[in-house]
Parts: structure tokens; sequence; C-alpha cells
């Protein structure tokens, strides 16, 4: 098998794939702790462990599809659009954006646990859920814009 030689394009995609969630999901938390450490604004324990549960069923649904979808990316046949997008190294960007959407959902899962299981919640904890949340928003949305803007693109050539 011949070994898909990696771009400059790819590079800075995964940079991008990786990082902007990350960067965002930081700047959210920052913003937040500003603005919610100077108000008198809380979610109380028992509501926020509820947020948890509910927002960790979303996770690990999403977690599912987004494990199939690299299945499916990985297990599909040879046609000329998977070959065009194979020879353009755009599926790499479409694959690794789609396992790091799950890896973050993953690690967003296993805390969600921990703060279920420890059963505690604060200001604090509450500003790195909606850090967590952000993150995993534009991960997801990377992984949609990454598929669709490279598949529209492969469209126009054919």
């Amino acid at each position: 098998m011949d070994k898909i030689k990696t771009t400059k394009i790819n590079i800075i995609d995964r940079v991008i794939i990786a990082g902007m969630p990350l960067l965002l999901g930081l700047i959210t938390g920052i913003v937040l702790q500003y603005i919610l450490g100077k108000s008198s604004f809380f979610v109380s324990v028992r509501d926020g462990l509820e947020l948890v549960g509910t927002v960790i069923d979303i996770w690990g649904i999403l977690l599912g599809f987004v494990i199939t979808a690299v299945s499916i990316l990985l297990t599909i046949g040879e046609n000329s659009f998977i070959n065009a997008l194979v020879a353009t190294n755009h599926m790499q960007s479409i694959i690794f954006s789609y396992v790091m959407s799950s890896f973050y959902l993953f690690i967003s899962i296993i805390i969600a646990l921990v703060l279920l299981i420890i059963k505690t919640w604060n200001m604090n904890i509450f500003v790195v859920f909606i850090s967590i949340n952000v993150c995993i928003v534009v991960a997801m949305g990377l992984s949609i814009y990454f598929l669709f803007a490279i598949v529209l693109q492969m469209n126009r050539k054919e």
C-alpha cells in the first residue's frame, strides 16, 4: 500500500481541527470566569448535576454517531469520488476532524461521569462545563465544515 504524503495544508488543517476547539473553549472559560466572577449568578448543585446528566446522554449519542461515521469512511469502497479525496489528501482532514471530535467527546464524557460520581458543583466547574460544551460544538462544527466544504469542492471539479 502506498504511503499517503502529508502536505503542508494537511498539517495546517490538523492544527486548526485540534487547536481551534481548545482555544475557543479556553477563551470562553476565561471570559465567563471574568463575567460570572462579578455577578451573583449561580447554578445550584442539583440543577448543575441534572444538566450534566442530560448533556452526557447527548454527548454519548454524538460519540456513537461520530465513531460510526469514521468507521463508514474507513471501510467505504473505491469510486472516483473517494479516489479523488484520497489522491488530494482531503480524506485525511475529514477523518482527522472526526477523530478529534470523538476524542473531545470521550474526554468530556469522562469528566461528566466523574462529576456525577463525586456529586460536586460550583462556579468554577460550571465555567469548565460551559467551556467543554463550546469545545465540542466547535469540534463538531469543524467536522461538518470540512466534510461539506471538501465534498462541495470535489463536486465542482467533477
